[in-house]
């Protein structure tokens, strides 16, 4: 099966609906669109019609409430995985990146390339960690839920926190034993610099990669101060 998985919130909700139609577009069509909500965030909110509408068009299409706290970013993938099989195909997408045509066909036509041993990444750039071998996981990236096992101990609270979803991708990968390949088309520079399909432009291509790689190391510093410890209590490795 395969699966996109999305999340979004209040100030983007109004997207989804242009970003799923660009999904159910593809030349391959996935078997299961997850748009996972927080029950918190919505409440009190109502959904666009149109939104509402169009889910209910398509048995495909599951708005999937989440309870509890509201996790941000962090809701794009967990939450489905008790719906999953290990075999099951998984691609993330983003609330603000249309999808070109081809992109799940040529994701899938990556996977298969290496013989379904590789996560295949959008973004091309090294993490500075892990021995320089990881790639940076980010949206419209593909893996197997196989590949995230064991991630109820390493996913903690604390870990949610940091909000920080395409850096705990990579370090879940990595425990499991997969590294990432990069993807041979729509990488995550080309949607959003060539291809130009980001529906929320509050600045141009290049100064968003270039904000992005800011964050980055930022982020990355204060993830494996956390990770560190974390990888050693639960997984013995490090």
């Amino acid at each position: 099966m395969i699966v996109v998985s999305l999340t979004s919130w209040t100030k983007r909700i109004n997207n989804v609906k242009k970003v799923v139609e660009s999904i159910m577009n593809n030349t391959v069509q996935p078997d299961r669109v997850y748009l996972n909500l927080s029950q918190t965030e919505f409440s009190g909110t109502p959904l666009p019609k149109d939104l509402v509408d169009y889910f209910n068009s398509d048995k495909r299409l599951i708005i999937n409430w989440v309870k509890g706290p509201n996790t941000k970013a962090m809701k794009k993938i967990f939450p489905i995985l008790d719906y999953l099989q290990d075999e099951d195909i998984i691609i993330d997408a983003d609330d603000d990146i249309l999808f070109p045509k081809d992109l799940i066909e040529s994701r899938i036509k990556d996977f298969e390339k290496y013989g379904r041993h590789y996560s295949i990444s959008s973004n091309q750039r090294m993490s500075v960690g892990f021995n320089g071998k990881m790639k940076v996981v980010s949206a419209t990236s593909l893996f197997q839920k196989k590949m995230f096992k064991k991630w109820r101990l390493f996913v903690t609270s604390e870990i949610l926190a940091t909000n920080n979803d395409d850096r705990t991708y990579l370090t879940l990968l990595w425990l499991n034993g997969y590294l990432n390949v990069g993807c041979s088309k729509w990488n995550v520079q080309t949607l959003l610099k060539e291809y130009d399909m980001r529906l929320d432009k509050p600045m141009s291509g290049d100064k968003s990669i270039k904000m992005g790689r800011v964050y980055d190391r930022i982020a990355q510093k204060e993830f494996e101060k956390i990770t560190e410890k974390k990888i050693i209590d639960s997984f013995g490795i490090w």
